[in-house]
Order: structure tokens, then sequence, then C-alpha cells
């Protein structure tokens, strides 16, 4: 069953060693939790800069789905694993290159409150067909505002889960689909070390 959700901004940043100034991604769009979809994003920003995000669905508990956002820059790569339920963002854990994973408390991070859903805070533009990855798609084109006032394009399609997200854009960065994974597993094996904010 689809439910209330949302896709990701690869919008955030974490300094090794203590994570002390994450900053987790705002969330726009709409979650398709199905276990083990996954979709690969080219994302390039005003300046030009070219980096990739993933987005995967890696399991359900009573509370939520986890929900992975994985990037790599400059040839390392960040695991963003957080817990969404219908209230919002309860677990967060990182991991970044080979040092061990980490649980911080989400309250104690910046951007940890309630995803923004296209569907009830946007504005549906129209309806248009996007050619990537590959393929032409139906997609769904909302207009958005989020709680710092930068507007969003943002196209939506069910046949890309777990966000639908198919491209989003602002004046400051592209996110565009480039493959769909299927079977996919979580990132992050072993159990977390818990790491207290200042």
């Amino acid at each position: 069953m689809k439910l209330l959700g949302w896709a990701a901004l690869a919008v955030f940043s974490i300094h090794p060693p203590a994570f002390a100034q994450f900053r987790l991604p705002s969330l726009i769009g709409i979650w398709d939790p199905i276990v083990g979809s996954g979709a690969v994003y080219d994302v390039v920003t005003s300046d030009g800069t070219r980096s990739t995000m993933e987005l995967d669905c890696t399991g359900h508990e009573p509370g939520g789905s986890w929900f992975e956002l994985v990037t790599e820059e400059n040839h390392q790569a960040t695991v963003v694993k957080q817990l969404l339920g219908p209230g919002g963002v309860t677990r967060v854990i990182l991991k970044r290159d080979d040092q061990p994973a980490v649980e911080v408390p989400p309250q104690a991070v910046v951007g940890g409150g309630m995803p923004l859903n296209v569907r009830q805070n946007g504005r549906l533009s129209a309806h248009d067909h996007l050619t990537l990855a590959g393929r032409s798609w139906a997609t769904d084109h909302y207009l958005v505002t989020d709680a710092s006032h930068t507007r969003w394009d943002v196209w939506t399609s069910p046949l890309v889960p777990p966000c639908d997200l198919v491209c989003l854009k602002s004046g400051r960065i592209t996110i565009a689909l480039a493959r769909q994974l299927r079977h996919v597993k979580s990132a992050i094996t072993g159990t977390p070390q818990p790491l207290d904010l200042p």
C-alpha cells in the first residue's frame, strides 16, 4: 500500500569524525516505501558541480520505513539512514566511507521535522512527459515552496519507487533520474554506535 511520503534532496553536509555539522536532508515529494526499491540520480548544482545520489527503501519497522540516501563525492561515500513514519524522522544513522556507523538523536540535527508532501503542500501545474534514463516518463509536475521560501519544480511518477521522483529543480540544484534499482540491501550493517551531538 502506498503511504504518505517523500522524496529526498541531497542538501546536507557531514564533517568527520564527530558529524558535528550534520544537516538532515530536506524532504519533498511522495514516499512509496517498497522494500528493495531504489533509484540513482545525477545531481548538478548551479556552479556546475556534479555528483550522484541514490535513494533506497531498505526495510520496515512498526514505527515506519527505513530510507537510505547514499552520495558519492571526491570518491567518498556518505550514507544517511532514516526511519520515516507519519510524524517524520524518528531515527538517524550516519556512515562515511570506512568509518563506523553512528546513531544520532533526530532532534539534535538540523531539518529533522515533518517532510513536505507535494500533494498536500504543492500545486499541480501540469502533466508532462520527460525523457530520462533511456525512456519517456508521464509525470505530474508540482510547484512547491519549502520553509526557506525556495521554490521547487518536482516531477513525479508512481513507476519510480521509493520516492516517485523523476526530476527536481530549483535555482541552485537539479536532480534527475539516471537509473532504477531492484533488490537493494542496506548499505549499513552491524550495530551503530550512539553519538550524542553537542
